[in-house]
């Protein structure tokens, strides 16, 4: 039997110990960076247009929080100066919260009305520094409106809101 050379042996277990390493962890393994909900806690986005009825400028503004129950607040600004938000909470004396999707990128949450036979889907996507929300309302199995949003991240203090109005 011919000797292998050192140099080639050295060349072959180098090759194989490369080809271990790089197979031993997956690319695609989303655990590494959380779910979309521990990625974004406590961050605060906005969404900037001009109101079709007044022709002001209007802000809103989605916070989210990592909890499935209520996974993020939202507030919808009014007036010429935005100096007063509409208050969106989620709760559960007002409707159930369903998440269907919380990967690395992408929430899909569903709330169902227990009062009335209605319901809404939000699926919220991250591209980069945007996230584009789909909003589907639903009532009594038909969809009543489907609209889209981007909105960007923003250092606003959703916290420090005094004029709220439900």
């Amino acid at each position: 039997m011919r000797k292998i050379k050192p140099y080639l042996l050295f060349t072959l277990v180098l090759i194989a110990f490369n080809l271990i390493i790089s197979c031993s962890s997956s690319d695609n393994d989303e655990s590494d960076n959380g779910s979309f909900l521990q990625q974004h806690h406590n961050t605060v986005w906005e969404y900037s247009y001009t109101n079709q009825n007044t022709f002001h400028q209007n802000t809103d503004y989605i916070k989210f929080k990592n909890d499935a129950t209520a996974p993020f607040k939202e507030w919808y600004g009014h007036y010429e100066d935005n100096s007063c938000f509409e208050f969106i909470f989620h709760t559960p004396d007002y409707e159930t919260v369903t998440i269907l999707d919380n990967s690395e990128n992408k929430l899909i949450v569903e709330f169902n009305s227990i009062i009335y036979d209605d319901k809404q889907v939000q699926t919220i996507i991250r591209s980069n520094e945007v996230l584009k929300i789909n909003v589907v309302d639903i009532e009594y199995g038909n969809v009543i409106s489907n609209d889209d949003y981007v909105y960007t991240k923003s250092t606003f203090n959703v916290d420090g809101i005094t004029c709220e109005y439900d």
